[in-house]
């Protein structure tokens, strides 16, 4: 079976979009081949209903705020008027807008569920994905030791250093997903963004953030309260669209 898909740029994170409808249960499997044949692609999600009510399942069935972004691209060019849209991991609809070349998302305030401190930083449990975020240069132990063993009943799991620049703050973010079995030091991340900017609001040091991918290419986390508790939460920044791809899959024998 051929099963062709669609390659996204959003400011780094290559993602591959697969459009045609195939069993949840081969998601993994599939994810992990198309990743293998086109190694310059961090991650993929498969998409349904898209003209009606979409829904993004990722790979490990994790959220992504960045395949999301690659979902409101396509529904834009696409002229597709429905813009909310759900993700797997996040029990609730995201917003997706499309101004000026830049892609962005809406997240209710809910998507976060925990901030906290950590003997290394700090611990940041969102809906579908949670993360370490440090400053630190050395963590003094193995990144990827500290993952597999961060990620026990978690569909995902990332580790952000962050480092504080002139025009904003760089993020460097490795991402494993337990059920491919993949870690990834992904060129962009939307979430861990998130996760940084909840961190560096915690620290008092504001609500707007221009987060730099390792990429290099930058993007924008707006926090908005009401009544001192998080209302919602703006990503932003820009996505291409690459070109097409597919892989020769034989379901039977897998």
């Amino acid at each position: 079976m051929k099963i062709p898909f669609k390659i996204y740029y959003p400011g780094g994170n290559r993602t591959a979009l697969v459009f045609k409808s195939l069993p949840k249960r081969y998601h993994a499997k599939i994810s992990r081949a198309i990743m293998e044949q086109y190694s310059e692609i961090e991650q993929v999600g498969f998409v349904k209903n898209l003209k009606n009510n979409p829904h993004l399942d990722m790979m490990g069935g994790e959220f992504c705020g960045n395949a999301g972004r690659c979902l409101a691209y396509e529904l834009s060019a696409r002229n597709i008027k429905r813009t909310d849209f759900s993700v797997s991991g996040y029990k609730g609809k995201i917003h997706g807008s499309s101004q000026k070349g830049q892609i962005g998302i809406n997240l209710p305030g809910d998507f976060v569920i925990s901030v906290s401190r950590h003997a290394l930083g700090h611990e940041i449990h969102l809906q579908g994905i949670s993360f370490l975020v440090t400053f630190k240069n050395n963590l003094g132990v193995n990144p990827e030791i500290f993952l597999k063993h961060f990620s026990s009943g978690r569909l995902a799991v990332g580790l952000v250093r962050l480092v504080k620049k002139k025009s904003g703050y760089t993020i460097f973010p490795l991402i494993f997903v337990p059920s491919t079995n993949t870690l990834v030091e992904e060129t962009a991340c939307a979430s861990g963004s998130i996760a940084a900017a909840l961190v560096l609001n915690k620290l008092g040091k504001g609500q707007a953030f221009n987060i730099i991918q390792p990429s290099g290419n930058h993007s924008k986390v707006i926090l908005h309260f009401k009544k001192d508790l998080l209302a919602f939460i703006n990503f932003f920044g820009p996505v291409a669209f690459e070109g097409t791809g597919f892989i020769d899959y034989n379901i039977n024998k897998n």
